[in-house]
């Protein structure tokens, strides 16, 4: 009897240990997955700025046009914004350790799509700026090309950004569905509310 019980308690132990194991490695893989997903964004974002900074030095300084200086203007300004936040959000998903317990990976997971779902909406505010400002352009006497300018390079600016946004956000989001939800449907509250189980 006490063989048995023995041998009962080991065989749990090797299985917990082995379910353990498992989801450990679940979750460093969906953490590997995800920064992976950053670290390709990024450069996408970082030739967009190096193009935006490169044709703006070129076009504010040869074009004659008051109002194509002042879109070449805003799109410097803007390629040099986006280039510092591509480089940052590339070498930070480099740097992140990549593993993490569970609740932390659902931190993580939720911070990363509530961030490119705020830039989104950040974005629809630059295009509605813009459109703003074009409308400005029209009833200014003095101002008519700044206005013209930075309205086009704002709208150009935010389309994009909105763009980039919205595939990295669908992109996070379909990884966190794939992956990290299945995982957590295996999680459950134990009886008393205190601990947590995984179950088959």
């Amino acid at each position: 009897m006490l063989l048995k019980n023995t041998l009962l308690v080991l065989v749990l132990t090797l299985l917990i240990g082995s379910l353990q194991a498992q989801t450990i490695e679940e979750l460093n893989a969906f953490n590997v997955k995800r920064n992976s997903i950053n670290t390709k964004g990024m450069p996408v974002l970082a030739a967009w700025g190096f193009a935006n900074v490169a044709v703006g030095v070129i076009g504010t300084s040869t074009t004659c046009d008051e109002t194509d200086k002042y879109f070449h203007q805003m799109n410097l300004f803007w390629g040099g914004i986006n280039l510092a936040l591509a480089t940052v959000g590339y070498y930070g998903a480099k740097r992140d350790k990549k593993s993490y317990d569970l609740a932390a990976t659902v931190k993580k997971q939720q911070s990363i799509e509530k961030t490119f779902l705020f830039n989104a909406a950040l974005d629809a505010v630059y295009i509605s700026a813009g459109a703003y400002l074009l409308e400005k352009s029209t009833n200014s006497s003095n101002r008519r090309e700044m206005y013209n300018g930075y309205g086009q390079s704002l709208i150009l600016q935010g389309a994009f950004l909105l763009g980039f946004d919205a595939i990295m956000y669908l992109a996070h989001t379909k990884h966190g569905k794939n992956k990290l939800t299945p995982l957590l449907e295996h999680v459950k509250l134990s009886n008393n509310g205190i601990g947590v189980y995984y179950s088959l």
